[in-house]
């Protein structure tokens, strides 16, 4: 499986969480251009609860089985310099995740509530980190397992060319201007 991104760049600015916003809120719009409700289509950008947020993700569905994931994540060290990673998901996936979360908060409560009364808190330490990353890792492998499984049986209507073409669409989005610049900033593209 290829990764499918590109990097778009804007000028440096105490504004580029906004401007980013604005450009996910761009894309939100193209897709939904491009995948419209009466096709079955659903589109989601989770409603930012800082402005200031620091990475926006556009989710389009195709049924249960199906969708792909837009993510616009600033680079830590340079602000100004976003990447757009285009990739694979469905809500199968997405609800794996989530039963597996639940899951993991109750087992740990457990876990504690057992360790504090029989077990030292080092011991308790020692062999809780260790746990948590199997389950970590567990948790990702399974929910990719179920996900693909569910998609090859139900169809997958984004796969790779499907995602590459998005990805296409996504590159000719202009980037946002700074407020009050005068100057169109530019989309600088690299990967795939």
């Amino acid at each position: 499986m290829s990764k499918h991104f590109f990097f778009v760049t804007l000028e440096p600015s105490l504004n580029n969480p906004q401007q980013f916003a604005e450009y996910a809120r761009t894309v939100e719009a193209l897709l939904r251009q491009l995948y419209p409700p009466y096709s079955g289509h659903t589109i989601q950008l989770p409603n930012q609860k800082d402005p200031k947020e620091k990475q926006w993700r556009v989710s389009v569905y195709h049924g249960w089985s199906s969708g792909v994931l837009v993510e616009i994540a600033p680079d830590v060290r340079m602000p100004h310099i976003a990447k757009i990673n285009v990739s694979w998901h469905s809500r199968v996936k997405q609800l794996v995740r989530n039963m597996a979360t639940k899951l993991a908060v109750v087992l740990g409560l457990g876990y504690l509530l057992v360790g504090i009364f029989f077990a030292r808190l080092l011991v308790l330490l020692i062999v809780g980190i260790p746990l948590l990353f199997a389950y970590s890792a567990l948790v990702i492998l399974t929910e990719s397992l179920i996900a693909r499984a569910v998609s090859m049986i139900a169809g997958n209507s984004f796969n790779e060319s499907k995602q590459a073409e998005l990805l296409d669409r996504l590159r000719q989005v202009p980037a946002p201007a700074a407020p009050g610049s005068k100057e169109i900033a530019t989309a600088k593209f690299a990967g795939n």
